[in-house]
């Protein structure tokens, strides 16, 4: 307590020195285990992240490799959540400052990545379920809709049902007002494809809708 008093702040338990002392402990070159010529392009935005956590080491290399391959950003999304628990480290008190950097500097290169766990969490909620999408439909004819993108019925599995309806609707009176109708009796499950983390797969599915009546 006088240390502090006096501008000499102090660690107060073990605990403390160990993780206040974390990111000196290693002053030779992080991610030194990895195999990924390219990923200093990363680590040299922020060292200190990556000696806060050398657990994203691997995965990043992974990810660096996705990136160079196909930039797609769906690609890329799949490839963070296929082992996106390490990355969850740059989130934590200790890391979150120098980490951001990371993060920032990733984006202007194309590298998006997360911010928060939240965000981690919602945009991983996609690729955690690998399985057919809708398959509590029992209207045979739905993946012609689901096929143009599997993603968008991850996102909002809760349009699944009234659209097995409206392909209903669809395939018995193919009229465009018995089809607003059809819609209209229920509309709400459909906002989720207007939401910022499903617009974009979603908009190739109305895009596609649009294109066969």
């Amino acid at each position: 307590d006088a240390g502090a008093s006096i501008g000499l702040s102090l660690p107060k338990s073990k605990e403390q020195v160990d993780h206040g002392c974390r990111a000196f402990s290693k002053p030779g070159p992080v991610c030194a285990d990895s195999t990924n010529p390219m990923i200093s392009v990363v680590t040299d935005f922020s060292p200190s992240c990556f000696r806060r956590c050398p657990q994203i080491c691997e995965p990043l290399g992974t990810l660096v490799t996705a990136y160079l391959s196909d930039p797609n950003p769906e690609s890329l999304q799949g490839a963070f959540c296929a082992n996106a628990e390490p990355f969850t480290c740059m989130f934590e008190v200790d890391a979150a400052e120098e980490c951001s950097k990371v993060l920032d500097a990733g984006a202007s290169i194309g590298l998006s990545l997360p911010k928060s766990k939240e965000q981690v969490d919602h945009g991983c909620r996609a690729f955690s379920k690998p399985g057919p999408v809708c398959a509590d439909s029992t209207n045979p004819m739905i993946s012609v809709v689901t096929d143009f993108s599997p993603s968008c019925f991850r996102r909002c599995p809760q349009i699944c049902e009234p659209l097995g309806t409206l392909v209903t609707a669809y395939l018995s009176d193919p009229n465009p007002e018995s089809l607003q109708g059809a819609f209209c009796a229920n509309a709400e499950p459909f906002t989720c494809m207007f939401e910022v983390d499903a617009a974009e797969e979603c908009s190739k599915v109305l895009d596609a809708g649009a294109s066969i009546g």
